[in-house]
């Protein structure tokens, strides 16, 4: 059995896409780990794979609302360079 690591975004266009991967991926007798903020805990743990949280200290649980809540107010470089400062 192999452990597999995904590191994704905490972000539901991306936790969708990984879900099924890593389901499969158990399914075929090995585990799955998402790596991901706080935000991404609950959804991944309902999507039956195990959870290793990073940047606690930066992102606790809810700040990345805020963020893209704050991302959403701006456009073109500055939007940008906000996204590249997230992650």
């Amino acid at each position: 059995m192999t452990h597999f690591g995904i590191i994704c975004p905490a972000e539901s266009g991306h936790l969708n896409t990984f879900f099924p991967l890593g389901t499969e991926i158990i399914r075929r007798g090995h585990r799955v780990t998402l790596i991901s903020f706080l935000d991404a805990q609950e959804k991944t743990i309902a999507a039956g794979l195990e959870f290793k949280a990073i940047g606690e200290d930066i992102f606790p649980l809810g700040s990345l609302k805020e963020r893209f809540a704050d991302l959403g107010t701006l456009s073109g470089f500055a939007a940008l360079k906000y996204s590249i400062a997230i992650f």
